[in-house]
């Protein structure tokens, strides 16, 4: 006695064929992508040195102007709001430095590129305010 009849056991490889086919699209099609990202991983990490260099140069930009304002203040300090507005400012020049393409990339690796650049430009500010001290 069988345990499991010739002809169903044909209908549950039958069966499974279109799903293992599936999967294995799903596998070539995935590892396509990795390998065309590596391909590009080079090119971001240009992307990523250019807009260390944007964020260099927009943080520098600012600091007389937020040299001024904590001069101007009361404490020596940028109120909350002043310190939102600089990073605003921040944020558009580097955005302004970039071209499409970078920005097409850099969104590709990074879920939210203007959180991206804010960090870098928070992580930036930090590293001048500890270097200066």
């Amino acid at each position: 006695m069988e345990l499991f009849p010739r002809e169903m056991l044909a209908d549950v490889l039958l069966a499974l064929i279109p799903i293992l086919g599936g999967w294995l699209v799903y596998l070539i099609h995935q590892s396509a992508n990795y390998l065309k990202f590596r391909r590009r991983l080079p090119w971001l990490e240009n992307y990523l040195r250019a807009v260390e260099t944007a964020v260099d140069g927009a943080v520098k930009s600012l600091m007389p102007l937020v040299e001024e304002a904590k001069v101007l203040n009361r404490g020596g300090k940028l109120t909350p709001e002043q310190a939102r507005g600089f990073k605003r400012e921040a944020l558009a020049r580097v955005k302004m430095q970039m071209n499409n393409e970078a920005r097409k990339i850099l969104s590709m690796a990074y879920n939210d590129l203007d959180r991206l650049l804010a960090q870098r430009i928070e992580a930036h500010v930090y590293d001048v305010k500890r270097k200066v001290k």
